[in-house]
């Protein structure tokens, strides 16, 4: 268990996402898939019997970086697909109210049947509009 009041919240929450999980009964569509993908990740004997395989390629291409252009690459290549990077850096982000201009998510495509390209497609979606807005505060008015 960890300290502090943020962390206690976040335990909380954890745990009451679970429980949540755990009840849902659906054999199909978002319950369905919500509950197989949980139980999924909770299957820990699968887990151990997998080992490292389902990750291996990936532990290949960073065991074959062997130049500064290489890492940066690779670096890039993860935080683009959303697996982060060697720096594991995390913001938190505050505010109050409603944004001065809502986003829009329209470009974002979600498929019921693919939940890797979701994640991925998020993750990129994501990292465009950060570039958009760095790009904006950059360029010359």
């Amino acid at each position: 268990m960890t300290c502090g009041t943020f962390a206690e919240l976040a335990d909380r929450a954890e745990l009451d996402v679970r429980r949540i999980i755990e009840k849902l009964d659906g054999h199909g569509g978002a319950e369905g898939q919500i509950r197989d993908l949980y139980a999924s990740m909770m299957n820990e004997d699968r887990i151990e019997a997998l080992g490292a395989a389902p990750i291996q390629e990936e532990l290949d291409r960073i065991e074959a970086i062997d130049s500064p252009t290489a890492f940066a690459r690779e670096t890039g290549r993860l935080s683009a697909m959303g697996a982060g990077g060697p720096f594991g850096a995390s913001a938190l982000r505050a505010g109050v109210g409603y944004p001065e201009q809502w986003r829009t998510y329209t470009r974002l495509h979600i498929r019921t049947d693919d939940l890797l390209g979701n994640a991925q497609r998020a993750q990129k979606f994501e990292n465009d509009y950060q570039v958009s807005r760095l790009r904006r505060r950059f360029e010359p008015r």
